[in-house]
């Protein structure tokens, strides 16, 4: 029998999160790495697998991909999840994507919705991400 040891802390605080938002691709850090490697690092447009195609070809038939998963890390937006969906949508001439964008802190977040707001092209469209 396991002696209860008392609750169990984060061992990160917990994050700030926005979203749904559409998102410019080209304001997007796209960062990838070999399968079952820990190491990212930013990459070409040609890196992307074949299998890119089969998203263009959804994407071009009305199918929208999950949000993309975006952190606001030293004021660039990093692609964490979702850099196959983002090629797939890129390839088909498309320049946003939906996403969730979290933020260490409220004031972070804040911060960039205020960038953001400025932005704005004022015609009820969403806040576009900052330059």
């Amino acid at each position: 029998m396991l002696a209860r040891a008392g609750p169990v802390r984060p061992r990160h605080p917990p994050r700030t999160w926005i979203g749904p938002v559409r998102l410019r691709i080209d304001q997007l850090h796209r960062l990838a790495g070999p399968p079952d490697h820990p190491v990212l690092c930013p990459v070409e447009e040609d890196y992307w697998r074949p299998d890119v195609a089969e998203l263009v070809d959804k994407v071009e038939e009305g199918w929208e991909p999950p949000p993309m998963v975006v952190t606001f890390r030293d004021d660039q937006l990093v692609l964490e999840d979702g850099n196959h969906r983002t090629e797939g949508v890129r390839r088909t001439g498309e320049d946003e994507v939906w996403a969730v964008v979290s933020f260490e802190s409220p004031d972070e977040r804040d911060h960039f919705l205020a960038r953001a707001a400025r932005l704005s092209p004022g015609d009820g469209r969403p806040p576009r991400a900052v330059p």
